[in-house]
C-alpha cells in the first residue's frame, strides 16, 4: 500500500507519513523551489518543442519555402526536448522513501533499495544525503540537499539535517 504523505508546514519537511497499516513510512522529495523551477522549465521547453514541431511539420508539408525555417524548427524541437527531460528527471523524479525495514533512494538515473540494517549513517551535504553502508559503500540521495548558504550562514538545522536524522532514527 502506498504511503500517505503529509507535509509539515512549520519546517517544510515532507515525511513521517504513515501507510494504511500504520508502519511509519516516510517520503521526501525535492524542495518546492526545485519542483517549481522544474515545472517552469518543462513548460517553457514544452512550448518551444511544440512550436518547433509545428514549424517542422509546416516545412515538411511544403508550406514554408525557406530551408532555414527547417533548421530552426529542428533546433527548437531537439533543444527543447533535452532540457525538458533533464528538468523532469533532476527536479521531479528524485525522492527518498523509508519504511520499517527498507530505504529506497530514487535518483535521476537509478533507484537503489537498501535494507535498513545495512545503513550505518546518513549525513546531509551539498550533493544530497550521503548514506554510508556497513560494507563501506556510499550512496548519495539527490532529493534533499543542504545548501552552501546554510553552511556559511551557520544555520545548523535544515531540511536536509531533519531528513538525515529521520533516516538515522528509523534505522534505530
Amino acid at each position: 500500500m502506498a504511503a500517505v504523505v503529509r507535509r509539515d508546514r512549520v519546517s517544510g519537511v515532507s515525511g513521517r507519513a504513515t501507510g494504511g497499516d500504520g508502519d511509519g513510512r516516510a517520503l521526501w522529495t525535492t524542495s518546492r523551489l526545485a519542483r517549481g523551477f522544474s515545472w517552469a522549465t518543462i513548460g517553457l521547453c514544452g512550448v518551444g518543442l511544440a512550436l518547433g514541431t509545428f514549424m517542422l511539420a509546416g516545412v515538411a508539408l511544403g508550406r514554408a519555402g525557406d530551408l532555414d525555417a527547417g533548421g530552426v524548427a529542428m533546433a527548437m524541437a531537439i533543444f527543447g526536448l533535452a532540457p525538458l527531460l533533464t528538468a523532469w528527471r533532476r527536479g521531479l523524479h528524485p525522492c527518498i522513501a523509508v519504511s520499517a525495514d527498507e530505504l529506497i533512494v530514487t535518483n535521476p538515473v537509478r533507484r537503489i533499495r537498501l535494507p535498513l540494517e545495512e545503513v550505518a549513517d546518513a549525513s546531509p551535504g551539498y550533493g544530497g544525503i550521503t548514506i554510508r553502508l556497513t560494507n563501506g559503500r556510499v550512496v548519495t540521495a539527490w532529493a534533499v540537499q543542504k545548501s552552501n548558504l546554510a553552511k556559511w550562514s551557520g544555520k545548523r538545522v535544515t531540511r536536509a539535517d531533519d531528513v538525515a536524522a529521520a533516516i538515522r532514527a528509523q534505522r534505530g
